[in-house]
């Protein structure tokens, strides 16, 4: 039997799955939009249906809902390279006035969701419409209200960092050690949406890693480098870092460094 779901148990619900949903939409969805209008269509409904007062398990309805959405797409998909239509036939079909119906519709869930967004914490509220109505990028949400994010994990092994992630405990994961481990905490992180961080680690190393996992924007840097042992090094430059389109993104190990097998260069001085 269905109980009655409150504007604040979806909020709830919003709060709890909205980043795990979207990871989860964005594996099946190689296009961030198409992901983005899957998700954002997939609240609507679970909006609608909680208004009307018959969701009874709201974690199981939102993953199938976007399951069900994400089949959709493709069969959407499928049948627009079957049929082709060009855009003379679909101005013909398509008629971009919703009918009366549907305004109704509309207009009830839009209502609903004002409920949902009224009785948000007052911070959170304003995150929210931040961030979906004035589509700014959370680091500048954060500049506007004075929000400090969260860096943490450094120091723990692989399965410290997922336990982080897990508890949604940070806002940046920050990464660095073995190769092996690095990579798979790093889209352990997307896949939470959760960002990225190089802790220090070797110059060369970092900047590979960092360009080899999606989104990472900022990279611990102790002086610790490799520049002995290649032709070119990474350019740094107004607090970038850049590599470069090309094999090992730009580094090539020098002819000296092939010849004396990496040895640090000997410096030879006065004898007194």
């Amino acid at each position: 039997m269905s109980t009655p779901v409150e504007p604040t148990d979806v909020a709830q619900l919003c709060a709890a799955h909205y980043r795990p949903l979207h990871a989860h939409v964005r594996r099946k969805l190689p296009q961030r939009s198409d992901a983005d209008d899957v998700v954002q269509e997939t609240w609507l409904r679970v909006v609608k249906v909680a208004a009307s007062g018959l969701l009874s398990n709201g974690r199981a309805y939102l993953y199938r809902v976007a399951h069900n959405l994400i089949a959709d797409h493709y069969r959407q998909r499928q049948r627009r390279r079957e049929e082709a239509l060009d855009d003379t036939q679909l101005h013909a079909i398509a008629d971009p006035a919703p009918l009366p119906e549907q305004r109704l519709l509309d207009a009830e869930q839009l209502r609903h969701l004002d409920a949902i967004i009224a009785a948000l914490p007052p911070r959170s509220r304003q995150v929210f419409l931040l961030a979906r109505v004035e589509q700014l990028a959370l680091a500048e949400i954060g500049r506007q209200l004075g929000i400090s994010r969260i860096n943490a994990g450094e120091y723990l092994d692989l399965t410290g960092k997922r336990k982080l992630v897990e508890a949604r405990a940070c806002d940046m994961l920050n990464v660095h050690g073995q190769v092996s481990d690095v990579m798979r905490a790093g889209w352990l992180a997307n896949e939470a949406n959760v960002e990225v961080t190089l802790g220090n680690t070797f110059l060369e190393l970092g900047v590979n890693m960092a360009l080899a996992l999606p989104g990472v924007r900022w990279l611990e840097y102790s002086f610790q480098n490799f520049d002995h042992l290649v032709d070119e090094p990474y350019t740094m430059a107004d607090g970038y870092i850049h590599g470069r389109d090309a094999p090992g993104h730009g580094l090539v190990l020098s002819a000296a460094a092939r010849a004396n097998g990496g040895a640090l260069p000997q410096v030879i001085g006065a004898v007194a």
